[in-house]
């Protein structure tokens, strides 16, 4: 078949290439569909022609419903649904009598409803009534022309909260007594700790200086059928009526850990600050809300540390900032999937690192491990370090796969000069760093001034890490071999980090990192921009078919 396609012709001389001829081959396949389709073969039924065309239009209809249901278009739709939910239950917190029914659809009779006992305009008094000893505080609200049987609201809470929470590690400076070193650390005094009152280091009492109630100012008449479950809940009735009191609310979603004082031998006084005051019932139901939350990721294993970090992000946030953060808090989830996925994606289909610098990533492997230890040493949210080691386990594999598959000569030359560069600068600066670090700093020990000194240097100079991909995409005049959809997707998780840098507690040299990697993508978009990509060269495409 081929020495005919390849029959030298008296125009093609010897000029003729052995290749198959393509329109021949078009054309055959034509007719070959169309006699199969339209003139079934002798030892063919009736029906059979049909049958295939419909079962190749099954198969054509399965093949694009798989290609739709990728993981990313999955992750898509369960994160529009799961927005969804989150607004209707918002919706519901925020705005309660917004759905309320008042009338029965079926028998067209309204339902029975429980009415407020006091109405618009009432003058009432606050008793608040201090229990040293059992350390509680009561706060009852009474009408100010009430009769002598009239039904108080009362509500007690109590003013010391107990926290587990681990051994605690004094810092000292570790070279203090070195002959040489010990001369140049600083003349401070030693760090002491206080000895709980309950004479455990494990289960340790906490004064809340803080006692607040608000009255919720709601006159709703709530129809006992169609009401929020977490409303009807809440009510007080009068004695023999079906009328509710006012509900006092003891808010206390604002007292984090800092702003609590531990309980110990040493104190001989603690304050305490009173609050009364009114509530909407908006922010009474989110407020309840947020504290059944809490309670529940406590439940689920989460420390006290990240509730505390949430607590503070609620409270100490401006409500329409708020909003926007529990909004891209979800897209943040959504695009770190996406990245994960289209990173796995990228190397699993890749056949040679070249262009890419593989000692980049082992590097960045190495500063990852160091962050995370890092932020595991200085008790960060479950926030911040979840996503990190999650980060860790990617890159082992990804640095697996790269050292499996190999690369080019030219790129491992350039890979390995832009590293040794790399380490030539870097390394006299960390030992420098470490080194003040050691003497001028206090420390838990020395397993914490080796994680901090080397993380500080990896927060400081860490955009020099990713020189040697810079200097490849330099030297190659090309950037087409890099994962620019992982990028694009890591580059918006950036933008937002810088968001979170404002509102979630987290290390301060963390927060700085934040805004170093706004640099590194804004390299990467230049160089993109002046080494453009080819589109008619299959080379110049990655593994997902797109530049």
């Amino acid at each position: 078949m081929m020495m005919d396609h390849c029959a030298p012709e008296p125009a093609c001389g010897m000029h003729c290439k052995a290749k198959p001829h393509l329109p021949s081959m078009k054309k055959m396949k034509k007719s070959k569909s169309s006699g199969a389709a339209g003139n079934p073969p002798e030892d063919s039924g009736p029906g059979d022609g049909a049958g295939s065309s419909r079962a190749s239009t099954a198969r054509g209809v399965t093949a694009r419903a798989w290609r739709a249901c990728s993981f990313q278009n999955a992750a898509i739709a369960i994160f529009v649904g799961y927005m969804a939910m989150v607004v209707s239950v918002f919706r519901g917190v925020l705005f309660p009598t917004a759905g309320l029914v008042l009338v029965s659809p079926e028998t067209g009779q309204r339902y029975p409803t429980v009415d407020p006992m006091w109405q618009r305009g009432t003058l009432f008094d606050v008793e608040v009534v201090l229990l040293p000893r059992a350390a509680w505080v009561s706060f009852c609200l009474r009408r100010h022309d009430a009769g002598a049987n009239e039904q108080d609201r009362c509500v007690v809470t109590s003013l010391v909260k107990h926290l587990e929470q681990p051994e605690p590690r004094p810092k000292r400076y570790l070279v203090k007594d070195f002959a040489v070193l010990g001369a140049f650390v600083p003349d401070d005094p030693e760090e002491t700790l206080g000895v709980p009152a309950t004479g455990s280091n494990t289960t340790v009492g906490f004064w809340k200086p803080l006692a607040s109630a608000a009255m919720v100012t709601d006159w709703t008449k709530w129809p006992l059928q169609t009401s929020p479950r977490e409303v009807i809940g809440s009510l007080q009735l009068g004695r023999g009526t079906r009328q509710y009191l006012p509900v006092i609310y003891t808010d206390q979603l604002g007292l984090t850990k800092e702003k609590l004082i531990q309980i110990n031998t040493t104190n001989s006084k603690l304050p305490l600050e009173i609050v009364v005051g009114p509530m909407s019932v908006s922010r009474w139901q989110f407020n309840a809300l947020m504290e059944q939350v809490l309670k529940q990721q406590l439940q689920m294993g989460a420390s006290e540390q990240d509730t505390d970090d949430l607590r503070h992000m609620l409270t100490e946030t401006e409500p329409t900032l708020l909003a926007v953060t529990m909004t891209v808090s979800l897209l943040h989830v959504l695009l770190d999937v996406l990245a994960f996925s289209s990173d796995i994606s990228f190397w699993s289909n890749t056949k040679s690192t070249k262009g890419l610098s593989v000692r980049a990533l082992f590097t960045d492997l190495v500063t990852q491990v160091i962050i995370t230890a890092f932020l595991h040493d200085q008790d960060a949210s479950l926030l911040v370090l979840g996503p990190c080691v999650v980060g860790v386990l990617i890159q082992v594999w990804k640095v697996r796969r790269a050292w499996a598959i190999g690369g080019g000569e030219a790129t491992a030359a350039l890979d390995t000069t832009a590293t040794n560069t790399m380490i030539l600068l870097l390394l006299p600066l960390v030992v420098a760093y470490s080194m003040y670090s050691l003497v001028r700093d206090k420390h838990h020990g020395f397993y914490s001034w080796a994680v901090s000194s080397l993380a500080s240097s990896v927060y400081a100079f860490g955009f020099v890490m990713m020189t040697p991909q810079i200097f490849i995409n330099y030297k190659l005049k090309s950037v087409a071999h890099l994962p620019w959809k992982f990028f694009v997707y890591r580059a918006m998780n950036t933008f937002i980090d810088d968001l979170f840098a404002f509102i979630i507690r987290m290390p301060a040299m963390h927060r700085a990192a934040a805004f170093r990697d706004d640099i590194i993508f804004f390299i990467y978009l230049y160089q993109r921009w002046i080494y453009p990509v080819d589109h008619s060269r299959v080379e110049s495409f990655d593994q997902d078919g797109e530049p």
